[in-house]
């Protein structure tokens, strides 16, 4: 009868073991679920971040460029136009 009890005891030792593994992957789930939550948080806020500064400085190249092109037409059209013959030379070749 005492290896009956022996047994029991270890198999109830087993179950609370499998038991408490269960309720620790649960709980090691939720942290990291709450951990990519938060990484994927911060890296959205950075890409947000980085897209507003792109937005800003590439609004203010426009307006540079924009100055320029009103101070200096006729160096503006010169360039455009070497711009066009370069493009067009290098596609007549392919």
């Amino acid at each position: 009868m005492s290896s009956m009890n022996t047994g029991e005891k270890a198999t109830r030792g087993l179950q609370e073991d499998l038991n408490q593994l269960r309720e620790d992957l649960s709980a090691l789930r939720g942290d990291v679920s709450n951990m990519a939550s938060d990484v994927f948080g911060v890296a959205r806020e950075g890409f947000n971040g980085a897209t507003e500064t792109m937005k800003a400085k590439g609004s203010e190249v426009a307006e540079k460029l924009e100055e320029q092109v009103q101070e200096h037409p006729l160096m503006t059209i010169g360039i455009a136009f070497g711009v066009g013959l370069l493009v067009g030379a290098l596609v007549r070749r392919r």
